[in-house]
């Protein structure tokens, strides 16, 4: 089954090859500006969902803490 528009594909179902994922087809890619990309593995003892949410969290709270910090 084929995903619709702006569903999510997983790199790793075409190999990280875009000429694999759409065959025949010209490509151009491009930097998103503002975007980030990051790949995270984990060594089994966290899902990469769970590791990613707790590191927003602890962002968010090292974030919480600067601005009362910094509050005059």
């Amino acid at each position: 089954e084929e995903p619709r528009d702006g569903e999510l594909v997983a790199t790793e179902a075409f190999d990280n090859d875009l000429t694999d994922r759409y065959p025949g087809k010209e490509l151009e890619v491009h930097d998103v500006e503002n975007a980030f990309v990051f790949h995270v593995e984990t060594d089994g003892s966290l899902s990469v969902d769970e590791l990613v949410l707790r590191a927003v969290d602890s962002l968010r709270d090292r974030a919480d803490e600067l601005r009362d910090a910094v509050q005059l």
